[in-house]
């Protein structure tokens, strides 16, 4: 599972995983376009792990944030303003 905070959010976006214990995790943050954005390969990860992210050079809007482990993925919606 995972958390992605502040939402709304104007510079930095945190996301926190727990139960990680991943070889490889990806994330990404794509408009509604479907157009990535932001794209970063975290490696493994511990079973606990936070990482910032700057969001600073996107416009404001909605977004989405993508977080793929292994054999699965979560999205998560958030907005810049």
């Amino acid at each position: 599972a995972f958390s992605l905070y502040p939402n709304p959010t104007k510079d930095i976006v945190t996301i926190d995983i727990s139960k990680g214990n991943q070889k490889e995790v990806h994330c990404m943050i794509y408009d509604s376009n479907g157009t990535i954005l932001f794209s970063e390969n975290l490696g493994g990860i511990p079973d606990q792990f936070s990482h910032q992210i700057n969001i600073s050079g996107l416009s404001n809007g909605l977004f989405f944030f993508r977080l793929s482990k292994e054999d699965r993925s979560v999205t998560k919606a958030f907005i810049k303003n």
